[in-house]
């Protein structure tokens, strides 16, 4: 069976094709428009990244991409409420592909009374409408996507928001290689007999068993022994 078929047979959402355009999605945010944060970097000493499913792993992703350059911490959350550091000169960024997470939502309530700085990311959803009652901030993402996969879109508006706020140095040039290194690769891996439809037809049959080696990136290997389960029935053990 070549790859067309097993799209028209188990692919009827053609996830496929929204993988092959990845890449799109980090155009998406280099064009997007973002508003005036109303505060500069040195009106905080720390910054929260609230969120759940792929907003959180964007949060995970960025703050390992980013741990030699920032020199504030960034703390991940994923709770209905804030850690009880966050305060005034926290930078909160409320993160939700579809705007609705209880979680998140409850998060941002939380970040109101606290009077945290905020910014929030969205398609929409009772998050934008928080944000417009409250005149926080609002970066719309784009629609159309399962959560899991507008990773792109998640990553790179945090990349974008901290390179807006000047806590990075302009990231226009590791882009452009990510953007390129992203197109080679979705043609590589759309090719017959790629290595990729290769492994997973090795699977078949098998249970993986994943070893996690921490440097220089330890999400990963913990981001493969997530992702095979999360669409199909998949058991796989991390060592």
């Amino acid at each position: 069976m070549n790859i067309k078929e097993f799209i028209q047979k188990y692919d009827t959402q053609n996830q496929f094709q929204v993988l092959q355009d990845s890449y799109k999605q980090i155009e998406y945010t280099i064009n997007n428009s973002y508003p005036d944060f109303g505060f500069d970097k040195e009106a905080i000493n720390k910054i929260v990244v609230t969120g759940l499913g792929g907003s959180a792993i964007s949060g995970d992703l960025i703050k390992n991409y980013l741990k030699d350059e920032l020199t504030v911490p960034v703390q991940i959350n994923r709770n209905y409420f804030l850690p009880s550091f966050a305060d005034e000169n926290t930078l909160l960024i409320v993160s939700s592909y579809s705007g609705n997470t209880e979680e998140t939502i409850s998060a941002f309530n939380d970040g109101i009374r606290r009077k945290c700085k905020m910014i929030c990311i969205s398609t929409g959803g009772k998050l934008e409408k928080l944000a417009a009652d409250n005149s926080i901030p609002f970066i719309r993402l784009q629609k159309g996507f399962q959560p899991r996969y507008a990773l792109g879109l998640s990553f790179f508006s945090l990349l974008k928001v901290f390179e807006n706020l000047q806590l990075i140095p302009s990231q226009e040039k590791i882009i452009s290689k990510i953007i390129y290194l992203w197109k080679e690769k979705a043609s590589e891996y759309s090719t017959e007999e790629n290595i990729a439809l290769t492994i997973a037809q090795q699977l078949i049959g098998f249970v993986p068993l994943i070893l996690r080696f921490l440097p220089p990136c330890p999400l990963q290997p913990l981001r493969r022994l997530h992702c095979p389960g999360f669409s199909t029935p998949l058991t796989a053990y991390r060592w």
